[in-house]
């Protein structure tokens, strides 16, 4: 594989690990701008995954985006009281 190849790669791990950095973080209630500056990236990078996000789950409305939170913290403390 080329270097461009592993640089787009390794960007690619990058992206993926900012943007569940930007979901734990939603999850806890935080503001946009407090996550931007927590993660190191502008807001509207933060919005842009939370787009994204909201897109993957095929969520449009402001509800649906409350449940989707409430579901995703559930999980994530399921999997928390799996791993000691």
């Amino acid at each position: 594989m080329c270097d461009c190849r592993l640089a787009m790669k390794s960007c690619r791990h990058i992206t993926h690990i900012t943007e569940e950095q930007v979901q734990e973080l939603l999850m806890r209630g935080w503001e946009n701008r407090d996550i931007a500056a927590e993660v190191g990236i502008q807001v509207r990078t933060v919005k842009a995954y939370m787009h994204r996000m909201f897109k993957r789950y095929g969520i449009r409305d402001g509800v649906k985006r409350v449940k989707l939170a409430v579901k995703l913290y559930r999980e994530s403390l399921e999997g928390s009281s799996q791993h000691p």
